[in-house]
């Protein structure tokens, strides 16, 4: 699925963004200190040769519709061959905060326009979807669980439509409660503490078969 010499971007939010750094020089920097530098650190070990350019244009904050605000500068310019999505949570705030003019009839919509838009400029994008999640440490958390599976349902759908490999979460942080509390692998509830990008990471690397 990833080929020698392509380029991967990563996208989405705060979970995605972790605090990288685009103006350093070394690469570990420039992936922030989340999943993606968790990905990219294996596969760059494993395969020294591969050639893969790795990106991370997570922005804090985002929804899809900040995403398509900068998509042009943030992805189309950077002409990835695969894209990595992980978008739902603060969309899943809207939702919950009753805004009148978010529904997730409108995460649908945006999503798979951001697709589109994509697929236009690249037939061949490989696209990996990634499940938005949750977990009930906070009130406000709990506030937010059915509105981000509203989102959980239509991230599948859409992966399949287009054919899109899809990466479940939600069912892996729920297991490793079993573990361990909440907060040891979203430590807010939203938010990756180490275990939990860890666990992303991991999720990512089996679905993708790319170490294989």
């Amino acid at each position: 699925m990833i080929a020698d010499n392509t380029t991967l971007l990563f996208q989405g939010d705060s979970i995605t963004n972790v605090h990288r750094m685009p103006e350093e020089t070394n690469l570990a920097f420039r992936l922030g200190s989340g999943y993606p530098l968790l990905i990219a650190a294996p596969v760059l070990h494993a395969r020294p040769r591969c050639g893969i350019t790795f990106e991370n244009r997570g922005v804090s904050g985002n929804t899809l519709r900040e995403l398509h605000e900068r998509w042009q500068v943030d992805a189309l310019d950077i002409k990835p061959d695969v894209l990595s999505l992980l978008v739902g949570v603060n969309d899943a705030v809207l939702m919950a905060n009753d805004a009148a003019d978010y529904s997730a009839q409108t995460y649908d919509r945006l999503y798979r326009e951001l697709l589109d838009r994509s697929l236009e400029i690249n037939s061949a994008l490989v696209l990996i979807m990634m499940e938005p999640f949750v977990l009930p440490v906070t009130d406000r958390t709990r506030a937010w669980e059915g509105h981000c599976y509203q989102c959980q349902t239509i991230v599948p759908k859409i992966a399949k439509d287009y054919g899109a490999l899809f990466v479940p979460l939600q069912e892996r942080f729920n297991a490793a409660c079993d573990l361990a509390p909440a907060e040891h692998w979203l430590y807010d509830g939203v938010h990756p503490a180490p275990a939990g990008q860890w666990l992303i990471a991991q999720a990512w690397l089996d679905a993708t078969g790319v170490l294989a």
